[in-house]
C-alpha cells in the first residue's frame, strides 16, 4: 500500500470536496481518501500511478500536483 499526497487548487466548497472524492474512488486500486480544500492523501496499491491520480483530478475540474 503507497500514499500520495497531492495539492489541489480550484476547489471552493464541500460540492467540490465531494466531486474530487468520487471521482478518485473510481481509480481501480484505490483505497482510502482524504479530500480537503487545498489537499488529497490517497492510500492506494503500488500499481496505480500518481499521474492517473492527477489526471482524474483534472477530469473532475480542478487543478492537481504531488505536494
Amino acid at each position: 500500500m503507497e500514499t500520495t499526497k497531492l495539492s489541489l487548487s480550484g476547489l471552493t466548497c464541500k460540492h467540490c470536496i465531494m466531486r474530487t472524492t468520487n471521482a478518485l474512488e473510481e481509480v481501480p486500486g484505490v483505497k482510502k481518501i482524504k479530500v480537503k480544500l487545498e489537499s488529497a492523501t490517497i492510500k492506494h496499491e503500488a500499481t496505480v500511478s500518481t499521474d492517473i491520480l492527477i489526471a482524474v483530478v483534472k477530469e473532475a475540474g480542478f487543478e492537481a500536483e504531488l505536494a
